[in-house]
């Protein structure tokens, strides 16, 4: 960031460089290489890094990391590319599966291709049925963007089921959702139940 700020780009990058050789375990100064040389327009240049520094990768959350930075660079393209060569790997790993299906759902959420994003946390919830961040993700394209309103009230009840919770236990963020669920499909009584049971835990 010094470097940036002092718009000595180059120097900055030969830093980074040099300690992501001197500590090929620890991907944070790779990872910053990256968004650097993204965010000044060298995206070809960190296309080929990360090509060379990921080719004999075989650790699907690595190669997630790298999918990572070139999302948050804006490179949405290539962090697809490596969040799918992240989900090749991890196909005997049931965690690490789910791991890069809920990148790529996210991904894909943030393009606005939705049923993308329902396939990876659709994908996400198989492996891991009690991921509420998925259940949550999935039941808001089901209600709003691809109009399921029984599909989304079977997700969004599932989700809750299978953690064991009650309303209240619920996060905030899951518990907005049902309610948009619900009123979205009609059932405009069950929407006003969840509020209030809700606001017993959330009463401002």
């Amino acid at each position: 960031e010094l470097y940036a700020a002092s718009n000595d780009i180059d120097a900055g990058l030969n830093y980074l460089k040099t300690a992501s050789i001197a500590h090929p375990g620890d991907m944070r100064y790779f990872t910053t290489e990256l968004e650097m040389l993204l965010k000044h327009g060298r995206k070809s240049t960190a296309q080929l890094r990360a090509s060379e520094t990921l080719r004999d990768a075989n650790s699907a959350l690595q190669i997630l990391v790298v999918a990572q930075a070139f999302a948050s660079g804006g490179s949405m393209l290539d962090a697809i590319q490596w969040g799918e060569t992240a989900l090749t790997n991890a196909v005997t790993n049931p965690g690490d599966r789910a791991t890069a299906n809920s990148f790529l759902g996210r991904v894909y959420l943030k393009q606005e291709n939705h049923e993308k994003a329902r396939q990876h946390f659709e994908a996400v919830l198989k492996d891991k049925p009690t991921d509420l961040v998925a259940a949550n993700n999935l039941a808001w394209i089901l209600s709003n963007n691809l109009s399921e309103p029984d599909a989304a009230i079977r997700v969004i009840e599932d989700g809750q089921m299978r953690n064991n919770a009650t309303i209240e236990q619920l996060p905030v963020e899951y518990i907005d959702t049902m309610v948009v669920v619900y009123r979205n499909a009609g059932k405009k009584q069950k929407a006003t139940d969840v509020v209030k049971q809700a606001l017993r835990q959330y009463p401002s």
